[in-house]
């Protein structure tokens, strides 16, 4: 069993690490929203499915109408919020950029946490949260001592997208909520949502066979497949050595950036990384 929970935990790390890359080509011939909303539609219909196969579907009918508003609310931050604003801040930034303060949200969690939940500043936490905030002065500013905020609109939107996952996260810490059915209605209520801004402010075009291609790989790896094996890496190894396995994920993601992008990897990308997720295992500890 061991064996299999790496399997799928290396899964994970290589799907999230791919989907920079993967968000800034399509970026370039869709909108945000365009991505966002197919790529929550092929996440959609592949966790029903996967809910099929497990033999779960009878799960779907056992929530109340509390459950629904509470999921739905948390399918609005965590699903609509945090896909749409990631997406569309690849469109101002660089793909490495934007890699890196997407990491900043479990810094959030711990700062959401202190002021939602009342959860003790630690000593830990608190250097934690100084080093996200050195980590992410570097990046804004390039590694500049005085700001040269040279794209500010689109890191404001990616740590709008980390703000989002990081509530989303907080809110989510007490629910009891089975893992697989949960989910499915989070992806559901965010594509309803994706939905209707679509119908306002975009257009349902049909994707050409490569924009599908990463689509597709969007919606079933780096989504469905990849929370679904994250839900038993969790369940097998702990989420400690997962979460902090998970964290070779936006290292491994500046490979697969300056390959298919040919996107340069500034000392600042690194440096900045290296502080952020260096703070979040510290506090972790």
């Amino acid at each position: 069993m061991k064996t299999s929970s790496y399997f799928y935990l290396f899964f994970v790390i290589l799907a999230w690490a791919s989907t920079p890359t993967i968000t800034k080509i399509l970026i370039k011939s869709l909108t945000a929203l365009q991505i966002a909303f197919y790529m929550l539609l092929i996440a959609t219909i592949t966790l029903f499915f996967i809910l099929l196969f497990k033999k779960k579907l009878h799960l779907l009918t056992n929530y109340k109408k509390t459950d629904f508003l509470v999921l739905s609310s948390l399918g609005f931050i965590g699903i609509f919020a945090h896909n749409l604003l990631y997406t569309w801040g690849y469109r101002y930034i660089p793909a490495a950029e934007a890699n890196v303060l997407n990491y900043l949200w479990p810094v959030l969690v711990v700062i959401f946490s202190f002021i939602i939940l009342k959860e003790k500043l630690t000593p830990k936490k608190t250097i934690a949260i100084l080093l996200g905030f050195i980590g992410t002065y570097l990046i804004i500013t390039q590694g500049r001592l005085i700001p040269v905020f040279t794209n500010l609109k689109g890191d404001i939107i990616m740590i709008g997208s980390a703000s989002a996952w990081a509530l989303f996260s907080v809110f989510g810490k007490k629910l009891k909520y089975e893992h697989y059915s949960s989910m499915f209605y989070y992806m559901l209520s965010g594509l309803f949502f994706l939905t209707i801004v679509m119908f306002y402010n975009s257009s349902f075009v049909l994707p050409s066979s490569n924009q599908l291609l990463g689509l597709l790989y969007l919606g079933i790896i780096t989504k469905a497949l990849a929370f679904t094996f994250w839900f038993i890496s969790v369940k097998e190894l702990g989420t400690a050595k997962t979460a902090s396995w998970s964290y070779l994920s936006p290292f491994l993601a500046f490979v697969f950036i300056n390959i298919f992008i040919g996107e340069a990897i500034h000392w600042y990308y690194i440096a900045a990384l290296i502080l952020i997720v260096g703070g979040v295992l510290l506090q972790r500890k």
